[in-house]
């Protein structure tokens, strides 16, 4: 069946509404572009709690999991004690969260602080060394050691505009800062946002399956089955995948990090626990991390 020409002018027409229309939109938000990030940045200070306890629930699903499914299985059967291992599972993976980041907190970042400040007062005497080491090599096999005179001279001019500039520049930046942030008010509002997001995970992990069921249902009302089918499966595709790839890549990347550790430790390298967590860290990103994984991960 063919279109009528009015058919093709009212299309055409509506098409051209459309295009006109939003191109005085676009031009609207440049013109008032200010006041309109303004409000998305209320807007979104506003939902950061909801977003950061979405992310807390999300990380701790998995660990919540585990101790619903393998250390409090005995309380109750499937259905009875639910209610009660919930509870007891949200409270020892709340604790474990705290004492994980207290770990971080008041052991870890110290050290990793302590050690990054004496790399970078050190750096000098450790290219002295390395500039020793290099001659004597050169001597023992007799390579000409002009070129390595150029090199370092370049290299220790660079490395010492380098501290001097940050030593200098440093205090100035740290004057600085209070006259550009309101500390306090800013201090205030990220731990209110924080407290207010551990709330809303707690209630997010205790009901996560009554609230897929409503979103589920608020879906189907909305869209057409076939489309909210598919839009099902996807984000169980998603949650699977990615859920799956950050739990396992956490595990293997602390494994890494403890043998390195243990392996810098028996070796007495320095910066033991720098050169772990950044191992352990890198390990994380597909580029830097294991090349079979690698290879695994692109296919």
């Amino acid at each position: 069946m063919k279109e009528t020409p009015d058919k093709k002018i009212s299309s055409s027409s509506i098409r051209k509404f459309i295009i006109i229309g939003v191109s005085i939109a676009f031009f609207l938000f440049l013109l008032n572009f200010e006041m309109v990030r303004g409000f998305l940045g209320d807007f979104l200070e506003v939902l950061s709690p909801f977003i950061v306890g979405f992310a807390i629930a999300y990380l701790l699903n998995p660990v919540l999991n585990f101790f619903e499914d393998t250390i409090f299985c005995f309380i109750g059967s499937k259905t009875r004690g639910a209610k009660l291992r919930r509870v007891l599972a949200i409270i020892a993976t709340m604790l474990s969260a705290i004492i994980v980041l207290t770990t971080l907190v008041s052991i870890i970042i110290p050290l990793l602080s302590e050690s990054v400040t004496t790399l970078f007062n050190n750096v000098q005497v450790y290219i002295a060394r390395l500039e020793e080491y290099v001659y004597d090599i050169a001597q023992r096999f007799e390579v000409e050691a002009s070129g390595f005179d150029e090199m370092f001279a370049t290299w220790e001019e660079l490395t010492t505009n380098f501290v001097g500039f940050a030593q200098e520049q440093l205090p100035k930046v740290l004057n600085y800062l209070p006259n550009l942030f309101d500390f306090s008010k800013q201090l205030t509002s990220g731990i209110s946002s924080a407290l207010i997001g551990i709330v809303i995970s707690i209630y997010l992990l205790y009901g996560k399956e009554r609230l897929a069921a409503q979103i589920k249902k608020l879906g189907y009302a909305v869209f057409k089955p076939h489309n909210m089918d598919r839009v099902v499966e996807v984000a169980r595709f998603s949650h699977k995948t990615f859920n799956g790839f950050i739990v396992g890549k956490l595990i293997d990347s602390l494994i890494i990090g403890v043998l390195a550790f243990i392996t810098t430790q028996i070796l007495q390298m320095p910066f033991p626990l720098l050169l772990s967590v950044i191992i352990g860290v890198t390990n994380i990103i597909p580029f830097f991390g294991h090349p079979n994984h690698n290879r695994h991960d692109l296919g």
